[in-house]
């Protein structure tokens, strides 16, 4: 009975849709005057999973013939960039574009460390020849939890005769040590996951301490306050 119920399931898995894009919350980036106005951003699959590849759909309106662009992609969780590349526009769409409705589609991978939460990702391109912006979207998604069991809804958990081999398997679950070996990877990749992105954070934090004393000292130099103190035939000290 219980084969016969998992095959039925395997079958209705089988002849299931894929998963449809879902909306989401998004808005044009783009300087006034872009030829290539934005209608719509869509991702699949909802939520996106850590580990797996998502797909992102952006839905727009050429003024002009597009024949060639260059296309910066960034997804981001607060200040830590998970995921940067730069694409050719045609790589993403039919080119050459005629004026119109089109839709750049983006896909990538997930990385499998990730934590869960709302990510945001911008998409942004120009022309190769001139540099002019064609079009810039930011949009934000959620990343589901990392799966806290690796186990198959549909692994036969029968007990195996004479006790079988690797393991020892019940009625309700998997074998101890399959069960044993899913927790220990769980524990292992959402340390992981934390390691890096204290790691991330750290990097930040140094980059944004050495941005604001190089600021610092520009406004200081441009004050004129920067310098080495002097004596003055006086004895007195001042400040150059």
């Amino acid at each position: 009975m219980t084969r016969a119920l998992a095959s039925v399931a395997l079958f209705l898995a089988i002849l299931a849709p894929p998963p449809a894009s879902a909306k989401v919350a998004w808005r044009s980036c783009a300087e006034a005057g872009a030829p290539v106005s934005l209608s719509d951003v869509a991702f699949s699959p909802d939520p996106v999973l850590p580990g797996q590849r998502a797909t992102f759909d952006v839905s727009a309106n050429a003024a002009t013939k597009l024949t060639s662009g260059r296309v910066t992609v960034a997804i981001t969780i607060g200040t830590i960039v998970v995921a940067k590349d730069t694409l050719d526009l045609c790589d993403l769409t039919a080119c050459p574009a005629p004026p119109g409705p089109l839709t750049i589609s983006y896909d990538r991978v997930i990385p499998g460390f990730v934590p869960d939460g709302t990510y945001a990702i911008r998409v942004a391109a120009a022309d190769d020849e001139s540099a002019a912006e064609l079009f810039c979207a930011s949009a934000t998604f959620p990343v589901a939890p990392i799966a806290r069991s690796r186990a198959s809804p549909m692994t036969d958990h029968r007990r195996p005769v004479n006790g079988g081999e690797g393991g020892v398997r019940n009625a309700r679950g998997p074998r101890r040590d399959e069960a044993a070996d899913t927790a220990k990877w769980d524990r292992d990749a959402l340390a992981e996951g934390k390691r890096r992105a204290t790691q991330a954070r750290r990097e930040f934090e140094e980059k944004r301490r050495e941005a604001a004393k190089k600021q610092s000292m520009e406004r200081r130099k441009k004050s004129g306050r920067l310098g080495f103190p002097k004596v003055s035939a006086a004895g007195d000290r001042s400040q150059l």
